[in-house]
């Protein structure tokens, strides 16, 4: 979580726990029914959510802190995995 503003890699993930990254790959997705790469992308989503939900940061500022190097990545992203854009989002909530 500390990290979610940050490039994560499997290779790194398995290294900390002295896995190799097939293997952790394998047994992470048995224990959370997700594999590694489409977990840390639920969790960026829902730290943007907060973010939009109780802030006013630019939409920028949020995509970098939840690890997307622009805008329009993270918007992309954000729209695919939620169903709607970041902005809309944020104008819903604060409704």
């Amino acid at each position: 979580e500390e990290r979610l503003g940050h490039a994560i890699q499997v290779r790194d993930l398995a290294d900390a726990v002295h896995m190799s990254p097939y293997h952790f790959a394998r047994m992470f997705k048995q224990s959370t029914g997700q594999p590694p790469h489409l977990y840390i992308t639920w969790q960026r989503m829902d730290r943007a959510r907060e973010l939009l939900a109780q802030t006013m940061l630019p939409l920028a500022e949020i995509a970098s802190r939840v690890g997307y190097q622009t805008q329009a990545h993270f918007t992309g992203v954000f729209h695919a995995r939620v169903g709607i854009t970041p902005r809309a989002y944020r104008v819903r909530w604060n409704q």
